[in-house]
């Protein structure tokens, strides 16, 4: 008897232990609004987020999740998300992006699973990838992997690595090595507000400023390169003494 007590115990915890993800980073101010309450909690690293949950994130803030499949999503700041479905409890997880973007890094799933990102625009499905989201202006960009962007049941595009499919007029798909970079949301953002512009506009702006951003990264780069061999002259001339 107390066999079988023990055993349904730990398959009570199991179950509670996959029916929910894990906060492990938290930059700045993150909260939370439990399904059901009206008012928030901060959210720390450890914390535990449920279906329903509203995750949200200040400005200079973001927070990183990783979901019972060992799938990481981080929040970018000013945005707001929350998890419809964990594929433990119906071989679907479904992320609904209310506002602003997010990060991901998608664990490939099984054959019956799907994973999804879902927005007032569209619907982003992937099986295993990593890539960036953002509700509005919509967009989604591919790093690894692949991405199907559907609207009420129909494929609109399907994009791969070094891909961004964004809305405009119609769902474009655009070819740049930045695509499904964090570091470049912001810039595709901004360049897609401008309303004034044509695609032809657009397009020329999006490339524009991809190969600034590109630069950035390169120089970015060579300073690190630079500082890391300045601290290991030093440290060697140290240990010469």
């Amino acid at each position: 008897m107390k066999k079988l007590l023990l055993l349904l115990l730990l398959l009570a915890l199991a179950c509670n232990a996959a029916s929910s993800a894990k906060v492990v980073l938290v930059v700045g101010d993150a909260f939370c609004i439990r399904e059901g309450k009206q008012s928030a909690d901060k959210l720390r690293v450890g914390a535990k987020v449920n279906k329903n949950d509203a995750i949200s994130t200040a400005a200079e803030s973001s927070v990183r999740i990783k979901l019972p499949d060992g799938s990481i999503v981080e929040i970018d700041e000013n945005s707001e998300i929350s998890i419809s479905a964990f594929a433990d409890d119906a071989q679907l997880t479904l992320i609904d992006v209310k506002k602003g973007n997010l990060a991901f890094d998608v664990q490939k799933q099984r054959k019956e699973n799907s994973f999804k990102f879902r927005t007032g625009t569209a619907v982003a499905s992937i099986r295993g990838t990593q890539g960036v989201v953002n509700a509005e202006p919509f967009f989604a960009g591919l790093k690894t992997g692949s991405l199907d962007v559907e609207n009420e049941g129909k494929t609109m595009a399907s994009i791969r690595a070094g891909q961004t499919a964004v809305k405009l007029e119609n769902m474009e798909v655009i070819d740049f090595e930045s695509s499904g970079e964090p570091g470049f949301v912001k810039e595709l953002v901004r360049i897609l507000q401008e309303q004034k512009l044509n695609r032809e506009e657009l397009l020329k702006r999006v490339r524009e400023r991809e190969k600034a951003y590109r630069e950035e990264v390169i120089k970015r780069q060579g300073d690190k390169l630079a500082e890391e061999r300045a601290a290991r002259e030093k440290k060697f001339g140290k240990l010469k003494k």
